[in-house]
């Protein structure tokens, strides 16, 4: 199976404000998103974990498209159990 490898980096951040171009889990209490790492800089970052890229699969369907969000370390994992993972 081929995956294609976003050239980003993303972070995982707990905020209180709502960050443009974003993925997000917005409880009454916090707001948790998945952030480009270059974007952090304009936020009120209560935590924040970094490190993540989206990876996308390539599926044999015209109606979706499969994105994760994985740590950096486990690219060479898809690799060793046959995904071609691509820089793109």
């Amino acid at each position: 199976m081929k995956a294609k490898l976003n050239h980003e980096k993303f972070a995982v951040v707990k905020t209180d404000e709502i960050p443009e171009d974003f993925f997000a889990i917005v409880k009454l209490s916090e707001i948790t998103a998945v952030v480009p790492e270059s974007a952090i800089a304009d936020l009120r970052v209560k935590e924040a974990e970094y490190g993540f890229r989206l990876i996308t699969f390539d599926v044999d369907s015209s109606y979706h498209t499969d994105h994760i969000l994985i740590v950096e370390r486990a690219i060479e994992t898809l690799r060793n159990i046959g995904f071609v993972v691509e820089e793109g």
